[in-house]
């Protein structure tokens, strides 16, 4: 049975400041990791998988294939050695699963008792995952952290 559903967060408050996400730090190509979150032309992208290739000449070629982090569209880039990559800060949350009403789903952050509401659309699996969550059920709530500011 499924203990928790991971869930991409696109709320009203994120949602505003999208573009604008924190910067944990730069790395190169090679150092990325699966499940890292990385910028690529001002757009989240998840890196699902990493494969290191060369040719006898030229330089090595590193290809990371990606999932947007809101859309959840896949798609391929490629990168050179001595290039860099921004790595956003990606934060997980527990919430407790509350119910759902037509495309919404209400959880809870069970530390300061706020409640969410999300589209059933941005859940990992989307309307076909729905059935098997249970009410009161945790769930892991990913979401970009949001740069500082005034």
């Amino acid at each position: 049975m499924f203990r928790s559903v991971l869930a991409r967060v696109a709320s009203s408050r994120l949602a505003a400041v999208q573009p604008l996400c924190r910067r944990w730090y730069q790395a190169g190509p090679n150092s990325v990791r699966m499940g890292n979150v990385i910028d690529i032309k001002g757009e989240p992208q998840i890196v699902v998988s990493r494969d290191h290739g060369g040719t006898a000449r030229g330089q090595a070629v590193i290809k990371l294939n990606l999932k947007h982090a809101v859309t959840g569209i896949k798609s391929t880039e490629r990168f050179r050695n001595n290039d860099t990559l921004e790595v956003l800060l990606l934060v997980q949350n527990q919430y407790q699963y509350l119910y759902s009403d037509g495309d919404t789903a209400h959880l809870l952050n069970m530390q300061t008792y706020e409640e969410l509401t999300m589209d059933i659309n941005t859940l990992e699996g989307g309307k076909d995952k729905l059935p098997y969550l249970e009410d009161n059920m945790e769930v892991t709530v990913q979401s970009l952290e949001p740069e500082p500011g005034p």
